[in-house]
């Protein structure tokens, strides 16, 4: 912004209950088990991640300035955290219901190809043992 204010919020939460279960799925990966928002609830509410048993949790949200959610992350490291890069995706969603030919991500992805508009990547291994749908990985 032109006076050097920024539209978007940084605030870290020592409780995954102060966050939105939907909002912090979204946008953390509710198809990784480890950071979904049920099993970080159920961490803090079986007392096994909370400050008394020596964790101290720290759950980081990005939010615009009408309050959305824009990315989220729980923070095992908070100095690492800080230090990092994150890379923020430009362009269009991809829509669940109607989903784009091609690859569904071709209109956010910084490597997108004309290829990535017409076939979609198949699911397959890659060299680091994880499973990816892309044309150039």
């Amino acid at each position: 912004m032109p006076d050097g204010s920024s539209p978007y919020r940084l605030t870290l939460h020592g409780s995954i209950a102060a966050i939105p279960a939907a909002a912090w799925d979204a946008c953390a990966g509710a198809d990784n088990p480890f950071v979904s928002h049920a099993f970080l609830l159920a961490l803090e509410e079986s007392r096994s991640a909370v400050r008394d048993s020596g964790w101290l949790p720290q759950h980081a949200v990005v939010e615009d300035e009408s309050g959305s959610l824009l990315a989220a992350a729980p923070i095992a490291n908070p100095k690492a955290a800080r230090a990092r890069q994150r890379t923020v995706l430009q362009g269009e969603l991809p829509s669940p219901i109607d989903p784009p030919a091609g690859c569904p991500f071709h209109s956010r992805c910084p490597i997108a190809q004309e290829r990535c508009k017409a076939d979609r990547p198949a699911l397959r291994p890659v060299a680091s043992g994880a499973l990816a749908a892309c044309h150039f990985v």
